[in-house]
Formats: structure tokens, sequence, C-alpha cells
């Protein structure tokens, strides 16, 4: 119960008591009750709402006292509150910086996200925007996935690597391997390789640039492990380590940033 009911509870205990001490003061002078019962009757019911008025006061004082306890404990709490978003202001400030540094001297537009889910990530630029579909995305780290569709506005979707609808066409660092980097449902994998010979372990997965709107030499994955077949050999790929939904994010495309 709250400090505010406990007060009101305790009001509503004292009005019947002391209703009950009025019927009972009446009682004893309106009957005919000797001197001495009656004097004593009055000391009593004097000495009851005396003390009565002081626990009265008491009780009001420890709630206006708790009352002012809370309300400057939600003080604090709001104060609190307002420095952990001013930090998180902060270090959101610091990661578009760095990440502007990145892509300053590059045809990119550096856009917010608003979020993810199921592995499509909801972005907000503070322009107009003019990008195609399938169009690169990168953060910090590299390649994070494909516009989902034409963005013509101030709000774009896009398709993370791990969503099953992105595609990206892929070389390794000699540019002699060409293949593609497609989710099947079991994870991140490089099918249709035209060369696996220089392929292994920790191999670097990049853009190969054969798309107007997919610019090469941006990282993709990692090789994993290579699970090899009677068939066609299973090539794991793992990406950087990121957050799932990174904040800062630049889609290609868009005037020059200044």
């Amino acid at each position: 119960m709250n400090n505010r009911a406990d007060y009101n509870a305790q009001c509503i205990f004292l009005f019947v008591f002391l209703l009950v001490g009025q019927i009972v003061y009446i009682y004893c002078f309106n009957h005919s009750l000797n001197e001495k019962i009656q004097l004593r009757s009055l000391y009593i019911s004097t000495s009851v709402y005396r003390n009565l008025g002081i626990y009265a006061l008491a009780v009001r004082n420890n709630i206006n006292y708790q009352y002012k306890l809370d309300k400057r404990n939600e003080y604090v709490m709001l104060v609190e509150s307002q420095i952990q978003q001013a930090r998180s202001n902060l270090l959101s400030y610091k990661q578009y910086e760095t990440f502007y540094k990145t892509v300053k001297e590059k045809k990119w537009t550096i856009v917010k996200s608003n979020g993810c889910s199921n592995d499509i990530m909801y972005v907000t630029s503070p322009k107009k925007l003019s990008i195609k579909k399938n169009t690169i995305v990168i953060d910090e780290d590299g390649i994070i996935g494909l516009t989902r569709t034409d963005c013509n506005d101030f709000k774009c979707t896009i398709s993370l690597l791990t969503n099953k609808e992105t595609r990206l066409t892929v070389t390794d660092d000699s540019g002699s391997m060409i293949g593609i980097v497609e989710n099947d449902g079991n994870g991140l994998k490089l099918n249709f390789p035209n060369v696996i010979e220089d392929i292994s372990q920790d191999t670097a997965i990049y853009t190969a640039g054969y798309h107007e709107n997919q610019p090469a030499g941006y990282l993709v994955a990692f090789v994993d492990n290579i699970q090899y077949t009677q068939d066609t050999p299973i090539i794991n790929l793992s990406t950087p380590n990121r957050p799932n939904c990174p904040l800062w994010v630049a889609i290609y495309g868009g005037k020059k940033i200044d």
C-alpha cells in the first residue's frame, strides 16, 4: 500500500475512534451517572482527544516526509535517466564521427537505424533518398546487406546478409575466384565458386564489383570452414563480429559527403 493510502486508512481509523468516543461522551452526560464517573469520563475523553490529535499530527508529518522522500527519489531517478541518455547520445555521436571519417571522400549516404526485425533493417535518412534496389549497405566492418527496394523517400528497408533473399557476387584477394554469397537457411554460404583451390579457412571474401550499385573491394565475410562431400564442397562463411543491428550504416549512392 502506498503512503497516501496509508494516510487515508489512518484518517478513517481516527474518525471512527473519535466518533465512538463522542457517542460515549454524550451518553455519559445525558444519563444520570454520579458526578465522579462523569468527571472521570470527561478527563478520559479530553486525554484521548488530545493524544489522538498529537497522533494525527505525527501521522500527517510522517506521510508528508515520506511523500517528499518519494519525490526526491523520483527526481534522482529522473536525473540518472537523463545522464544515461546523454551518455548514449555521446556514444552515438562518436560512432557517427568515426563512420563519417571512413566514408567521407566516397559516394555514400549515412543513415541511422530504426531497428531490425526478421533479418531486415529499417533506416531513416536526414535527406531524401534516391537509391536503387540491391545497392550495398555497409557499417564500419564491411557489407551488412542490400537495399530491399528502391528508396525514393527519407526511409529505406535493408535486407541483411542473414536474409535468404540477399545474394552478392563476391571474390577473394586475388580476384581470380568468383562466387555467390547467400543464406540457404543453414547459415551464410559461398556457392558456385569457379575455383576452390585457393580457398581455405579464414579467406576473406569481398564484393566483386560486377554490379553498378555494388562496387568492388568491400569485405563481406570470412571462410569459416569447408565441408567436403561427394558433390560440391560446402563453404561456410562467418561475418565480422558486430552488433546484430548497427546504429549507423551507409548506403552506396547519393551526393558526395562534404
